[in-house]
C-alpha cells in the first residue's frame, strides 16, 4: 500500500512538472508567437460559441450516461431474474460519463466567466449561465441517484444513505457479485488517472493565467472535484 502511494505521488510530481512546462509553453505560444493570429482566432471562437460548446458537449456526456445506465439496468434485471452473475461494467461506464460531464461543465465555467465578464448584458448572460449549470448539475445528481438505486438492487441489505460518496468504494470492497481486483484495476485506476489529469489541467490554467486574461482563482473551480476525488477514493491504493 505504502509503495503504491509513493509511486502515485512520484507520478503526480512528474505530471505536475510536465503540466508546469506545458502551461508556460502554451502561454508563451499564445502570447508571444501568435502564429497566424492563433490567439485571436481561438479567443474569438470560444467567446462566440462558449455557451453552445458547453451545452453540446455536456449533452453528449448526458446521453452516453443515460445509454449506459439503460444497459446497466437491463443487465442487472436479467441477472436478478436468472439468479446469475451480474455484469456491472455498464454501471462503471455510467459513472465515468457522469464524472466527465461534471468535469467538462466545471471547466467551461472559465470560458463562460470571461464571456459574462466582457458581455454587454452581463445580467442576461449570468442568468443563462446559471440555468445551464443548474440543469446539468441536476442531470448529474439524478444519474448518481439512479446508479445508486441500481446498485442497491444487487445488494438490497446494504445499510447506507442516498448519495453516500463512499458507497461505490464500499461496494467494490465488499461485493460478492464481481471480481474485486479486476474491477479495481479497470475502474479505480482509471479514476485515479482522471484525477491526476485534472491536477495537470489546473497547473496549466494557473500558468496560462500569467499570459492570458484568465483569473487564477477560476482554476480553483476545477480543483473542487479533484479534491473530492482525492479525499474519497481517487488514491485508495492498489490492493494486493
Amino acid at each position: 500500500m505504502k509503495n503504491n502511494r509513493k509511486i502515485g505521488i512520484s507520478k503526480l510530481f512528474i505530471l505536475a512538472f510536465l503540466g508546469l512546462v506545458a502551461g508556460f509553453g502554451i502561454g508563451f505560444i499564445f502570447n508571444k508567437l501568435n502564429i497566424g493570429g492563433l490567439t485571436e482566432i481561438i479567443n474569438t471562437f470560444l467567446s462566440e460559441n462558449a455557451l453552445l460548446l458547453s451545452i453540446v458537449i455536456n449533452t453528449l456526456w448526458a446521453i452516453l450516461a443515460i445509454y449506459f445506465y439503460m444497459r446497466a439496468k437491463k443487465e442487472v434485471e436479467l441477472g436478478l431474474a436468472k439468479d446469475d452473475f451480474i455484469e456491472t461494467k455498464y454501471i462503471d461506464y455510467t459513472h465515468s460519463m457522469r464524472d466527465a460531464g461534471l468535469f467538462t461543465l466545471l471547466s467551461f465555467i472559465i470560458i463562460l466567466y470571461n464571456k459574462v465578464k466582457f458581455s454587454h448584458n452581463p445580467l442576461k448572460d449570468s442568468i443563462i449561465l446559471t440555468s445551464v449549470l443548474l440543469i446539468f448539475t441536476f442531470i448529474n445528481v439524478f444519474l448518481f441517484y439512479l446508479t445508486y438505486k441500481l446498485t442497491k438492487k444487487i445488494e438490497p441489505e446494504r445499510k447506507t444513505e442516498a448519495f453516500d460518496i463512499f458507497f461505490d468504494k464500499k461496494f467494490m470492497a465488499e461485493s460478492d457479485e464481481r471480481d474485486k481486483l479486476k474491477y479495481y484495476k479497470k475502474g479505480y485506476l482509471a479514476f485515479k488517472r482522471m484525477i491526476i489529469c485534472q491536477l495537470v489541467i489546473i497547473i496549466i490554467l494557473f500558468c496560462s493565467a500569467l499570459y492570458e486574461e484568465i483569473s487564477p482563482i477560476i482554476a480553483l473551480i476545477v480543483l473542487i472535484p479533484t479534491l473530492i476525488g482525492i479525499l474519497t477514493n481517487g488514491f485508495a491504493g492498489e490492493k494486493s
